[in-house]
């Protein structure tokens, strides 16, 4: 039945290396940017491509890892009225929070393309995926927490693994937003040339991204202990906002209003899911921060030094705390032992 099916789900994210999928999606973006690269002289027709061989690699690659597991998943299935009952409201309220998800992502783009020129159309396909890149953190940690917060049915133990997920993810995001964008103008002369100059739009995005990140944990916080009906409403109000600024913002301002439209939406998103959930407290110091990383692009190589002087504002306010290194530290650790463990075996035998 399908709580068979789902409990065999979870046993799946937790040993078969779940951060695999992860690893797909951010080969999704490193695909599609060698493509787009590559293919940018063919104008519209390489930006379809490029994203159709992001899709094909990614699919493919998913599908072959998977093979098994999804024919013997499919090999148990049984259809039964009253599970199906049960699951069908969530799977609803699931459905309208991703599509919401989508307006607040990459439906953007077409609203570009209707309101703007082509020019900015691609701009905006460089820059998203590298705002987005930032994801890789959160998305990962995500995956361990979607089945944590099932695992957990005291409420104040799931609550503290939520906070420390969003500490170390926040962290992590943070430092790395920091690092790339003092670089930023580096790297667009290394593999975007022609698309030098609008570099301050991908910095404008890192700031929505790194919002996005938080409540993307929080939802899924909320998903995990079959919540997600305390959600709806944030992310649809959030992506209703991002429709609505684009077609204001866009024919005055194109790309920062574009940029603007989709950071402040997220925004908006992130206060309302944390007050929802009751977490505002805690998270409004996360906005603050953000403040840093245009800073750090103003600087150029100079913003490297911000990171030393976040790190001791992240401690100061409790954004970080030591037991989350020591966390951090030991999931590496595990990590990379099987490695070295193979290793000796070989040179064992």
């Amino acid at each position: 039945d399908l709580h068979r099916l789902i409990r065999r789900q979870r046993q799946m994210c937790i040993r078969d290396r779940y951060h695999i999928v992860q690893l797909i999606s951010l080969l999704y973006i490193v695909v599609s940017l060698i493509a787009l690269v590559l293919l940018f002289r063919l104008e519209k027709v390489g930006i379809i491509i490029s994203y159709s061989i992001a899709y094909l690699a990614t699919a493919v690659i998913t599908i072959s890892l998977t093979k098994k597991e999804i024919i013997k998943i499919a090999k148990e299935v049984k259809i039964k009225i009253k599970s199906i009952k049960e699951y069908l409201l969530g799977a609803i309220t699931t459905t309208l929070i991703a599509i919401s998800f989508s307006f607040l992502g990459w439906i953007d783009s077409i609203i570009l393309g209707r309101l703007s020129t082509f020019s900015n159309v691609a701009i905006y396909g460089i820059i998203s995926p590298i705002s987005n890149s930032l994801t890789i953190i959160p998305l990962t940690l995500g995956a361990f927490l979607l089945t944590r917060s099932a695992q957990l049915t005291n409420l104040k133990k799931s609550k503290k693994v939520l906070l420390r997920v969003l500490r170390i993810s926040y962290s992590l995001s943070i430092s790395l937003a920091l690092g790339v964008s003092s670089i930023l103008p580096f790297l667009f002369r290394l593999f975007f040339p022609k698309y030098i100059g609008n570099e301050i739009y991908a910095v404008i995005l890192f700031m929505g991204i790194l919002l996005y990140g938080n409540y993307f944990l929080i939802y899924t916080h909320a998903l995990g202990r079959l919540n997600q009906n305390k959600a709806i409403l944030p992310i649809i109000i959030a992506a209703l906002l991002n429709i609505a600024l684009d077609f204001v913002l866009i024919p005055n301002f194109g790309m920062y209003g574009i940029t603007f439209a989709t950071t402040f939406s997220h925004l908006i998103a992130f206060i309302l899911l944390s007050k929802e959930l009751k977490l505002f407290n805690i998270t409004k110091k996360f906005i603050a921060p953000l403040l840093l990383i245009p800073l750090a692009f103003i600087l150029e190589y100079w913003g490297l030094l911000l990171i030393p002087f976040l790190v001791g504002f992240l401690f100061t306010f409790d954004l970080i705390r030591k037991k989350d290194l020591i966390v951090m530290k030991n999931a590496v650790l595990d990590s990379i032992k099987p490695l070295f463990n193979k290793k000796i075996n070989h040179v064992q035998k």
